[in-house]
């Protein structure tokens, strides 16, 4: 076997320096090309959130305008916690509408246990005909507010009078809705 000339051994060190600076130059280009592609990406995401954003607030913003009635009659049928009156004064009126007296035995303010939403709780008392005070249940029951029946009791009164009709009486309580 010939020995190797000393040219030789820069040579062979030279080609194995070269082949070292060529691997770690393309390591290193290839690791920024790398962290540049996932910057690129986070990018893309990013803009693409913001237009699928931008859409749903275009949307949002469509159903906040086309809803503008419905919102302003949404306070009409919950009853506000320190003005109760206007309920009253519906409950109230159900008499003369349906000829059964009604009395409205107590009124405060409480939460739904299964909703957790604020209601008015009231007690309602009706007297009268069997016609009259299921015509004033109705009443009650569609009044332009929301409403929840609960506890609903009937019971017949008789008279002392044999030939008057039978008296009836509804005691129920009520669960609106209302607004702080």
């Amino acid at each position: 076997m010939k020995k190797l000339k000393s040219q030789h051994y820069i040579l062979l060190f030279v080609s194995i320096l070269t082949v070292c600076v060529a691997a770690i130059s393309y390591n290193f280009l290839y690791h920024q090309a790398l962290s540049k592609a996932e910057a690129a990406a986070v990018a893309e995401a990013k803009v693409a959130s913001m237009a699928a954003t931008s859409i749903e607030e275009k949307k949002t913003a469509e159903i906040f305008a086309t809803t503008a009635t419905e919102r302003s009659q949404l306070s009409d049928s919950m009853v506000s916690e320190g003005n109760a009156v206007p309920f009253i004064d519906s409950v109230e009126g159900i008499a003369a509408k349906s000829g059964a007296t009604i009395s409205l035995s107590s009124l405060s303010s409480g939460t739904d246990s299964a909703s957790s939403h604020a209601t008015v709780l009231a007690s309602v008392t009706i007297r009268g005909s069997w016609q009259n005070a299921l015509r004033a249940l109705e009443l009650l029951e569609n009044l332009p507010y929301a409403i929840s029946m609960q506890n609903l009791n009937l019971t017949e009164t008789n008279s002392s009078d044999a030939k008057s009709a039978p008296q009836w009486t509804i005691n129920v309580s009520l669960s609106v809705l209302s607004i702080p």
